[in-house]
């Protein structure tokens, strides 16, 4: 630190302004690099023809669980992806040089320490116990019950096709710009897998998991309260998720009864 100047700045005082310069270095956070597929160099026809030639039903089908069905299946499919959609390395975009926690008196500045600090912030704010189990206690009886779900491969590929290509990937880590390209190629063998799903009552172990990207709300973006957690779940379990969603609908709608009086 050094001493700049004294002064009174032609004020009436008993003591002087000190003005000092201090110097002073930051320790900049390292890049992060990381691998995506580089669409713009993707042979996407010549993918959808390798998908059609390649046995995805029979591996699900061989398969002896819904986890090892669902390795094999993507790692055929994964496979024919590399094979003609290219990868490129790119780094990660700015972001706050350090996040701080005001109650705890924490502060992180590297992308370890930040996921570790927003954890335990996210941990602390979530209510309720995971253990805790519904009560099924209906408020009245009905003979009406939903004993089977159908599922085709058209609604498997309806739900394909629905995909927003910009949404980010969860760890199952398949993009779903690539999964809505070959809808009709791999609705056939997830339809099966998703049929398996159902049958059994169980999902792959990778489909429980999630992504959880802070996502600032609004103030201070080096305070970890104003960031909200958001979830990337696996989205091929989200396409499964729409499969069930569309029958439960169909299935409401049909106990439904339309009268004129519905329509005031």
């Amino acid at each position: 630190m050094s001493v700049l100047s004294l002064s009174q700045g032609g004020l009436i005082i008993d003591h002087s302004a000190i003005t000092f310069d201090i110097a002073t270095t930051f320790k900049a956070r390292p890049k992060i690099k990381r691998s995506v597929f580089d669409y713009n160099r993707g042979n996407f026809d010549g993918l959808r023809a390798t998908l059609e030639s390649v046995d995805l039903c029979g591996a699900v089908e061989s398969a002896v669980d819904i986890n090892h069905g669902w390795l094999k299946w993507k790692e055929l499919f994964l496979s024919g992806v590399r094979g003609s959609i290219p990868i490129k390395t790119i780094s990660n975009v700015s972001n706050p040089p350090w996040i701080n926690d005001p109650d705890s008196a924490r502060s992180a500045s590297f992308p370890r320490d930040i996921a570790e600090l927003s954890n335990d912030y996210f941990s602390s704010i979530v209510s309720g116990s995971e253990n805790t189990t519904p009560t099924d206690n209906p408020s009245s009886p009905t003979d009406c019950n939903l004993s089977e779900l159908t599922l085709s491969p058209d609604d498997v590929a309806a739900a394909l096709h629905g995909l927003d290509i910009n949404k980010a990937t969860g760890p199952d880590e398949i993009p779903p710009r690539i999964l809505k390209e070959c809808a009709h190629q791999i609705a056939p063998s997830l339809c099966l897998l998703f049929k398996q799903s159902l049958r059994h009552g169980s999902l792959p172990e990778k489909w429980k998991l999630a992504n959880i990207i802070p996502v600032h709300k609004k103030g201070d973006i080096s305070n970890v309260e104003n960031y909200r957690p958001n979830s990337l779940p696996c989205v091929t379990s989200k396409i499964l998720g729409r499969c069930v969603l569309r029958n439960l609908r169909d299935y409401l709608m049909s106990l439904i009864t339309v009268t004129p009086l519905n329509l005031v």
